[in-house]
């Protein structure tokens, strides 16, 4: 089965930002070796954020590291840092086509109406990773 091509988006360049400036290399080393079995041991940490990223394997990189600020789309299977929210995190959609896939814009009113866990949100609480990204370590 063909890869899709890596999308290109706020979150896949924060995420990468982020993975670049606050994992230790040996962890992204770790990381790799599962995602990428046959990489070359001597890439740099600049080739292996990429090489991570490019697999776009978002839950295994997300669950390895432990980032609690992105999400994984429902719908299309993007890497978000901000959408809608379904049930508590039952379901999440990063723009209002993928939401419209599930719920008019009626419905999804009254979801959220009836169920206070449905919202929009980001999940950027901690930090700002345009600050991490223009650091330097």
């Amino acid at each position: 089965m063909e890869q899709a091509p890596i999308q290109h988006n706020e979150s896949v360049e924060m995420l990468a930002a982020l993975l670049h400036h606050t994992v230790a290399e040996t962890r992204l080393r770790e990381l790799a070796s599962v995602l990428l079995p046959n990489a070359d041991n001597h890439l740099s940490k600049a080739d292996l954020v990429d090489r991570i990223v490019a697999t776009q394997a978002w839950p295994e990189i997300l669950d390895s590291i432990q980032i609690n600020d992105f999400r994984v789309c429902s719908e299309c299977g993007a890497l978000m840092h901000e959408g809608y929210c379904c049930d508590m995190g039952y379901k999440y959609y990063c723009s209002d086509s993928c939401l419209c896939h599930d719920f008019t814009p009626e419905e999804w009113a009254l979801e959220c109406q009836q169920e206070p866990q449905s919202y929009w949100t980001d999940w950027f609480e901690y930090y700002d990773l345009y600050k991490v990204a223009d650091s330097s370590f």
